[in-house]
């Protein structure tokens, strides 16, 4: 595949734990106390919130993943989208469990029936693949397609490639690539090489190579490294011949 790179697939809610903490005031304290009691009572919101000041250290608490994980588990057995995506994250990323990409899609897959756009962009990754589910083109162009829908920019462009390049005749689309290559280039301003090279690719599926050829060039110019250099010239000698690109599964 183009890239698996989750880095560039999971932007929300990144669980990174600070190495210090602020005293706490009696502010912090109130507000604390506020949230444990709720918390306590079932308030998923609450739950959730608490989870966040044990992971970050906010309200001036310690750091405790323990507890953190404790208060994230409760909030997403009562089906609050944000704890469930935050979870996943958390299972994906190895941040207070272990890694797990099994149990992650299970809890992205929770958010993303709750029309959650970056579970539903996560979850189409797995798919696409093969982390944690089977891989299964299908199902990601299903679950890239609801993210795009909600507007998600990434998805925009990991649905355009699969359209664009897979081997599969009956899931390349070479019209509504274009469309959505077009979207996350508009998004980015044309200044990111990985969304003008999928753009390429589904001018060359939709039959427009006198647009693919110079669409390539453009990110050709845009690369940062041999590698892409080298991929993306790869490409550009098939869109001069006028032959499409098919990505090995």
């Amino acid at each position: 595949m183009k890239t698996t790179l989750i880095a560039a697939l999971l932007g929300a809610a990144s669980l990174i734990l600070p190495c210090a903490h602020a005293q706490q005031s009696d502010a912090d304290t109130k507000q604390f106390m506020l949230l444990l009691s709720k918390a306590e009572k079932g308030d998923a919101q609450a739950q959730s919130k608490l989870a966040e000041a044990y992971f970050f250290g906010s309200l001036g608490l310690a750091t405790n993943e323990v507890k953190a994980l404790k208060w994230l588990r409760k909030a997403a057995a009562q089906n609050l989208v944000i704890a469930q995506l935050n979870l996943g994250n958390c299972y994906y990323k190895g941040e207070g469990v272990p890694k797990d990409a099994t149990e992650a899609m299970k809890w992205y897959r929770k958010a993303a029936e709750q029309n959650d756009p970056q579970a539903q962009y996560n979850l189409g990754v797995g798919y696409r693949d093969g982390q944690g589910v089977t891989k299964d083109e299908a199902e990601a162009v299903k679950w890239f397609g609801k993210a795009a829908e909600s507007g998600e920019v990434k998805a925009w462009n990991a649905l355009a490639w699969i359209l664009a390049t897979s081997e599969n005749s009956a899931i390349r689309d070479g019209a509504n690539a274009v469309a959505f290559a077009e979207k996350a280039v508009a998004a980015t301003n044309r200044k990111t090489p990985a969304d003008l090279d999928t753009l390429a690719a589904a001018y060359a599926e939709a039959g427009q190579f006198e647009k693919a050829v110079p669409t390539e060039q453009e990110a050709i110019a845009l690369v940062q490294t041999a590698a892409d250099k080298n991929d993306y010239t790869t490409r550009l000698k098939l869109f001069e011949a006028h032959v499409p690109y098919r990505a090995k599964g």
